[in-house]
């Protein structure tokens, strides 16, 4: 994506005092991801169009002014121009990680309540010399795949679970997915264990809107789990690319799902309070996010994330990009299953 600004952070203890300004470098990809997704959601681009260049511009804070912003824009610029506004909210990570060094420097107090504003500064590209040489770079990546779908039939056929929130893509769980991932995560005790979630992407240019369908959970057989973490390794995306192959269904791997064995991790809290624990429910670790961040960047990806929070209890978080951010979100679940703690009886 072309930039044409440097940035930094400014951030302000609780007396309004700025300790310094620190450069940042700051990773646009799920900003552009995003921004291309909205717009062929809304039909403004093609799904073709998933290929074609962007450029991020800074949008100036009403208040302050030239250097500091109050977000940026993205322009898509394809078959059509689009453009998609982004929040300060995208350089939070950034600022949070900034102040740790800050605090270590005892330029910031442990536990202080800090602000931040984000400062962009032009930077000057001089023609350089190639000997009369032009290099083009083609985008090769393959283009959105989309099929034609009725969203209404779809959510007439399910039930919501979690926040439903208008931005983010509907997901389609099946009941049955829910269920074997539920009681492989229940067979894997204290140890994480996970799965790729396939599917396809329809859209109904009715609404207009894209909204993805799971059709299977493929489990990571060789990934490498314990107690706080789950690593899928070569020859698991090996095995779920062969599986692919196999079912000759074109699914595309639409993201990944994988256990919290909370019970185990807090094995002294009740259960109650185990419930009300932020570790219980929309928790992603630092490696989780890491994860998706490498192996699931693109905006209609997801992560389901089965809960341990007793031996016969779990609760199930769903996590998607928004805005280019990693949050969690609801989803719904496909044959009309209201999820419960209790797992469905099977027949002897």
């Amino acid at each position: 994506m072309t930039d044409r600004y440097r940035y930094a952070v400014a951030m302000y203890d609780g007396d309004g005092q700025s300790p310094e300004q620190v450069p940042i470098e700051v990773d646009w990809g799920p900003a552009e991801e995003w921004a291309k997704f909205s717009a062929i959601r809304k039909a403004e681009l093609p799904p073709s169009d998933s290929r074609a260049r962007a450029s991020v511009h800074p949008i100036w804070h009403p208040k302050l002014g030239r250097p500091y912003t109050s977000g940026f824009r993205v322009r898509v610029h394809g078959t059509r121009e689009a453009t998609t506004d982004f929040s300060a909210a995208y350089f939070q990570e950034l600022a949070e990680r900034e102040s740790y060094r800050l605090v270590n420097s005892a330029k910031l107090q442990p536990g202080e309540t800090f602000r931040y504003v984000v400062a962009a500064f032009p930077v000057e590209t001089a023609p350089r010399e190639n000997d009369g040489l032009a290099v083009e770079v083609e985008d090769l990546s393959p283009a959105l795949p989309v099929r034609e779908g009725a969203l209404e039939e779809v959510l007439m056929a399910s039930n919501p679970h979690g926040p439903v929130v208008d931005s983010d893509i509907p997901v389609f769980v099946p009941e049955r997915v829910v269920g074997e991932a539920s009681d492989r995560a229940r067979e894997a005790g204290a140890i994480e264990t996970g799965g790729i979630l396939v599917g396809h992407l329809h859209r109904d240019q009715r609404v207009p809107e894209i909204y993805a369908v799971i059709t299977e959970q493929i489990p990571a057989f060789h990934a490498l789990g314990d107690s706080t973490r789950l690593t899928f390794t070569e020859r698991t995306w090996t095995d779920v690319q062969a599986v692919l192959d196999l079912r000759r269904k074109d699914e595309m791997m639409l993201g990944w799902w994988h256990s919290h064995p909370v019970h185990h991790w807090c094995k002294k809290c009740p259960v109650a309070r185990r419930r009300k624990c932020p570790l219980g429910s929309d928790f992603l670790s630092d490696h989780d996010r890491a994860l998706h961040r490498t192996v699931f960047p693109a905006a209609y990806s997801f992560a389901l994330v089965i809960n341990g929070i007793a031996p016969d209890e779990q609760t199930q978080s769903l996590f998607g990009w928004r805005a280019g951010l990693l949050r969690p979100r609801g989803f719904h679940v496909l044959d009309g299953l209201e999820l419960g703690s209790e797992p469905p009886p099977r027949a002897a």
